[in-house]
């Protein structure tokens, strides 16, 4: 029982990872979605109000312990989503 553990730890932090990594090829590369972004200046405009916003709120409402897990919570189930992703579409088409 204690491999099977260790094994979905493993398979999580691989998850992880793959996330990380296919969210940073796909924004850095060329013609990838920086490259994008510098496109379309009001779309970069409101990506960096809502980042600043989203750096702000943990701090503001870090007071209750609910919504002080709630982010790292959020931020972590999105990196394994997108690690779900680009696992599948690797295995598909054979590119990231």
């Amino acid at each position: 029982m204690k491999n099977l553990s260790v094994v979905g730890i493993v398979a999580v932090f691989l998850l992880v990872v793959t996330g990380l990594t296919g969210l940073a090829y796909h924004t850095f590369r060329e013609d990838g979605w920086l490259s994008l972004l510098f496109d379309y200046p009001v779309l970069l405009l409101a990506l960096v109000v809502l980042i600043v916003a989203g750096c702000l709120m943990p701090l503001k409402e870090s007071k209750t312990p609910l919504r002080s897990r709630i982010v790292p919570n959020l931020i972590f189930y999105l990196m394994v989503a997108a690690g779900v992703y680009f696992t599948g579409h690797l295995v598909m088409t054979g590119t990231l």
